[in-house]
């Protein structure tokens, strides 16, 4: 596995923050639909604000590698990776493929897979880069949350 031992406080702190940046972001309620939507518009700005860093295809490996390492505890994510190939359009790529496999499932799933799909690639990215860089890049996606948890999440 990917995430070292020393790390698995952390990765509860960024499920934590994550889920509750989640829940924050679907208004409209606990709904599967607000949800998955709050979900994507994560991503979009993980993509934006990475993008022109990283490139798009850094993005995309990190998202897929991410995405295979999430599948691991929830098989039903591994449908998604086979949307990841021939993709060229950043705005909806690779994001749709994991809109409609979010929605079919619990709210609780959905929190619960997104918070563990995005932790993963907030460590992947941060073995890549080290955490002060990741915690600098990652800080504007968090600005709804309060300042302590913004710095929990990237530390």
């Amino acid at each position: 596995m990917f995430i070292k031992s020393s790390r698995s406080a952390d990765s509860a702190k960024r499920q934590e923050v994550i889920s509750a940046i989640l829940t924050r972001h679907a208004a409209a309620g606990d709904d599967t639909e607000a949800l998955a939507e709050a979900s994507m518009n994560m991503w979009r700005e993980i993509a934006f604000q990475l993008g022109p860093i990283i490139g798009e295809g850094g993005v995309g490996s990190l998202y897929a590698r991410s995405l295979h390492l999430t599948s691991a505890r929830f098989p039903w994510l591994a449908a998604v990776q086979t949307g990841l190939k021939g993709r060229a359009q950043q705005t909806d790529w690779p994001f749709m493929d994991l809109r409609a496999s979010l929605e079919s499932h619990t709210p609780a799933e959905i929190k619960t897979a997104s918070s563990d799909h995005l932790v993963a690639f907030i460590e992947l990215l941060a073995s890549l880069i080290g955490d002060p860089l990741t915690a600098r890049l990652l800080r504007a996606l968090w600005a709804d949350a309060d300042a302590s948890k913004s710095t929990e999440i990237s530390q």
